[in-house]
């Protein structure tokens, strides 16, 4: 996990309030957000473009780089991270970044704009766990299986939950993903469009109330209260007819990981660079590295696409559990005397490469994936 500057996680942090807790308390859901790309009018397709989206990462939640950062990085940042003047420069301070401007024309405005980008964008990943602590994020997290040394490391572990679909979950653990800014849609992964929750009450209860305690959901055998507010129950895709609804949504079965055969040496797990392959939900061609992009969908998505053999044979740095990072292995950074893990080489998009080549030769057989990686 990355660690913000002092004064930069002073500002990342819900400022306007002492603690948090839930999602939708982050008013209003940005809808704005969720609507299909084919639907967002010329001004703000100009701006999401802005924001280096394409149109296939607009209609696939948590897809887009830009998703991973906090509001007040864009604002208070030192380096043009995106590049946003196109002039190949990353570590320049911005001229014109332009973040706030599109921001606003896609709907993130006033008070609210910096809770529900951080909350309904980034879920708080780039938060450290310090402030999950401080504003109470940290027992949502802990829910789904996450602890310090796992998310700011050197636990590289995961929590069981990363590989699970959402109906995997226990109630409590998708009541802790909902404080998270997770409906079961962007935690699946899906690409939109999403359902919506009906305005109003049911049973008295407004869909905030659900969201609270999603075992609330089912508590009305007649599943009036699902039906109300399936975008919150995580319902979105069931029947919707006046017969009864059961109590909980159907259980899917654990996807299998692919079942690697042995490496004889690390020159073996090294990614093709130039292989693509077309995403199953649309049409768009990515390359190996997408697979790891996100680190809290690595498992789902090797889980989607490295049981293809041809993916498995162009990607084994990525597939292949033979080529596996050393569990646990740390190295001493040579400009600050740190500690850091495998991961590390890879989490800063412009700086991978030049920490790849400073490391990987020493660190290379302990650190095969990342090295290996494109």
């Amino acid at each position: 996990m990355i660690s913000l500057p002092n004064n930069i996680k002073a500002l990342s942090v819900l400022c306007a309030l002492a603690s948090i807790v839930n999602a939708f308390d982050v008013e209003p859901y940005p809808t704005f957000r969720f609507r299909p790309y084919a639907e967002l009018t010329a001004a703000q397709k100009a701006a999401a473009i802005k924001l280096k989206y394409t149109e296939a990462t607009w209609n696939q939640p948590g897809a887009a780089g830009i998703e991973y950062l906090s509001w007040w990085y864009y604002l208070d940042t030192e380096s043009d991270y995106y590049d946003w003047d196109g002039d190949g420069n990353y570590y320049e301070p911005p001229n014109d970044p332009g973040f706030l401007a599109a921001a606003q024309t896609l709907g993130f405005v006033g008070d609210t704009a910096e809770d529900v980008w951080d909350c309904w964008q980034t879920h708080y990943y780039y938060y450290d766990w310090a402030d999950m602590v401080k504003y109470d994020l940290a027992s949502s997290w802990e829910a789904l299986g996450w602890y310090e040394a796992r998310w700011d490391g050197p636990d590289t572990t995961k929590p069981d939950t990363d590989s699970k679909g959402y109906n995997q979950l226990s109630n409590a653990q998708k009541t802790a993903a909902s404080t998270l800014c997770y409906t079961e849609k962007i935690w699946n992964y899906k690409v939109l469009p999403f359902c919506s929750d009906k305005t109003g009450t049911v049973n008295g209860q407004s869909c905030h109330y659900f969201s609270l305690d999603i075992s609330r959901c089912f508590a009305d055998p007649s599943g009036a209260n699902w039906k109300h507010c399936p975008n919150t129950c995580g319902a979105c895709d069931w029947d919707l007819s006046p017969v009864p609804a059961p109590v909980s949504a159907p259980v899917a079965a654990p996807v299998a990981a692919p079942v690697s055969s042995p490496v004889s040496n690390q020159a073996t797990c090294k990614d093709d660079c130039n292989f693509t392959f077309r995403l199953n939900n649309f049409e768009k061609d990515v390359g190996c590295r997408w697979i790891k992009k996100n680190p809290k969908q690595v498992d789902k998505r090797k889980n989607g696409y490295c049981s293809d053999p041809n993916i498995a044979a162009k990607c084994p740095a990525t597939c292949n559990e033979q080529c596996a990072n050393t569990p646990g292995f740390s190295y001493i950074l040579q400009w600050n005397g740190n500690n850091a893990g495998c991961n590390w080489l890879l989490k800063n998009n412009s700086k991978r490469i030049a920490r790849m080549a400073k490391y990987c030769p020493t660190v290379g057989d302990k650190c095969v994936s990342s090295c290996g990686s494109c």
